[in-house]
């Protein structure tokens, strides 16, 4: 480094720190609402045709693996600002943030992730591998963020096309068989109204693309809310057609459910392999949030609660697709559909009491209103990415002029548009999850996996490449050390005094102690670092994200070649 070392530290005039745009609480929503979108609806197709029990160890491990590679991406992104930085980026804002009211000590405060300078994913990229890097990654997210918004509009469509009731010439109500193994419904006029339904959803979801994420914060948290009664009712009905199925022979179920053969032993012991290569992707789709966490993390303060928040979202994430998988499958055993609601279409035609019929209707329309909040969510992420590549220009709020505004607002007109026009013609959900979840493997593995190696590798050569000269002015005795500097924890309730109020000897004695502790931090542990964060740990999770990638992929010969 040629220029002085303290320099990488000022900054021409010390602001207040931006205020938070919402708590931890708002961004565990956002998380549930980006990670439940789609991909929850598939998992009791595939539990039931799997096996419970192997597709019950499939998600556990999957879970912790992809929450771990979740983790990294904090790290992952406290690094890349130290980098920036370093590498003369252009954000003005202090590697030492004086004002910060969330870190205290010094040393963590290098790595922490910024509160003023967000970094998209395609800019993750090529901070760490390049152009090329950032080239190869948005092609990918391009086309998993595309299969994925296309998998929701394909489950709004086939939703409202079964409960809306209408019978023209033109159109008619699909029946929930219209759409189970097959690419889409055979019937002309009932093809014609799930389009329209398709339609109908773009118009409403592209609209809301339009809004900024703070804007969207008490749409998301009440999404997220009905999101739990959803699903909790989903579990609860589905218990009570196990129980009553057992206690009675007069139920409301389908008589072929109810002569069904398969045991309660058999469906929790069996094992098909092939559904269990199909099972795989399904599952990595359902727990990738990674390419979201950039924009979802910006806006929580404080910044030390992302790493709790976190593993809490992965913690209810498991516990949901648990349930529902054992529940549903039990309880609707060779029914089951692909489209896991589609199951209580029979419980609105029956002759059954209001109140059943009223949570049949919520439940099928559910996954339309879970969406609604979530689609918005994946344009956003993909917009910003894609903007920052091709203009390249930061997409943090606070420095967006209203040419950069308007831009952004072009990009995510478009790529809310286009996932409409695949839906418009492919309606099956599991076989556009079971291509998404391959490229899911790329998020979820191959990014966070290569980036934590990689940024790990680049701080240490940055460090190595101080001068002599510097490195000896750092280690040099101070003659005023802040007594918070050198203790052991990295974070406290505590807060620093604002750097305002610090003598000029003071400040300089600040910055020197960071950059001691930052040569000292070999490793670039972050305050997000932990266990998981080791070498061993990191080739653990390799191996095993090579191998599950390796099955996806056989999982998609297998959709290609057709199933049994």
């Amino acid at each position: 480094m040629n220029d002085n070392s303290e320099s990488i530290f000022k900054s021409k005039k010390l602001k207040t720190p931006a205020k938070p745009q919402f708590n931890v609480i708002i961004g565990y929503f956002y998380n549930l609402n980006f990670i439940l979108g789609t991909g929850f609806l598939g998992i009791p197709f595939t539990f039931y045709n799997a096996g419970i029990l192997p597709s019950l160890l499939t998600l556990t491990l999957l879970s912790v693996t992809g929450c771990i590679t979740a983790l990294w991406m904090l790290e992952i992104l406290g690094r890349a600002r130290v980098l920036n930085k370093l590498r003369g980026g252009t954000s003005k804002e202090n590697l030492i943030n004086d004002n910060s009211d969330d870190i205290v000590e010094y040393n963590s405060n290098i790595y922490v992730i910024s509160q003023k300078r967000k970094f998209e994913m395609t800019e993750l990229s090529e901070i760490m591998f390049g152009l090329v890097g950032k080239i190869i990654f948005v092609i990918i997210m391009i086309i998993y963020s595309c299969l994925t918004l296309w998998s929701m509009a394909a489950v709004v469509g086939t939703s409202w096309s079964t409960n809306i009731p209408i019978n023209t010439s033109v159109v008619i109500e699909c029946n929930a068989t219209d759409f189970t193994k097959t690419y889409f419904p055979i019937e002309t006029r009932c093809f014609n109204f799930y389009r329209i339904c398709v339609s109908v959803f773009g118009l409403v979801v592209t609209l809301l693309s339009l809004l900024e994420l703070n804007e969207q914060k008490y749409i998301q948290a009440v999404f997220s809310i009905l999101r739990f009664v959803a699903l909790t009712s989903i579990i609860i009905f589905s218990i009570f057609i196990i129980i009553h199925n057992i206690s009675t022979p007069h139920n409301p179920l389908p008589p072929t459910l109810q002569n069904t053969n398969s045991t309660s032993v058999d469906l929790l012991l069996r094992f098909d392999i092939k559904w269990w290569l199909v099972t795989i992707p399904v599952l990595v789709y359902a727990q990738n949030l990674h390419q979201g966490i950039p924009s979802l993390t910006h806006p929580v303060m404080p910044k030390r609660r992302l790493k709790p928040m976190l593993i809490a979202t992965f913690i209810t994430t498991w516990s949901f697709y648990t349930i529902l998988g054992i529940v549903v499958s039990f309880a609707f055993m060779s029914l089951v559909n692909e489209n896991a609601t589609l199951n209580w279409d029979y419980f609105t035609h029956a002759a059954n009491n209001i109140g059943v019929k009223i949570i049949s209707y919520f439940i099928i329309l559910f996954p339309s209103l879970d969406i609604i909040s979530a689609y918005p969510l994946v344009v956003t992420t993909l917009a910003n990415n894609v903007y920052l590549v091709l203009m390249r220009r930061d997409t943090s709020e606070s420095i967006l002029s209203w040419k950069d505004r308007i831009g952004k607002l072009i990009f995510r007109l478009f790529f809310a548009f286009i996932p409409l026009l695949g839906a418009l013609f492919i309606s099956n959900l599991v076989t556009v999850l079971n291509f998404a979840g391959l490229f899911a493997f790329m998020m979820l593995f191959l990014l966070p996996i290569s980036c934590q190696f990689q940024s790990k590798r680049l701080c240490k050569k940055e460090i190595e490449d101080f001068r002599v000269d510097d490195i000896q002015t750092i280690f040099e005795p101070l003659a005023t050390r802040p007594e918070s500097i050198g203790t052991e924890s990295h974070f406290s309730e505590q807060t620093v005094s604002p750097a305002r109020e610090y003598s000029p000897l003071r400040q300089r004695s600040v910055k020197k102690c960071a950059l001691k502790d930052m040569l000292l931090n070999i490793e670039a542990k972050t305050p997000y670092s932990g266990w998981y964060s080791s070498n061993i740990v990191v080739i653990i999770v390799s191996l095993v994200a090579g191998v599950c990638f390796a099955l996806a992929v056989g999982s998609v010969i297998y959709t290609l070649i057709g199933k049994d």
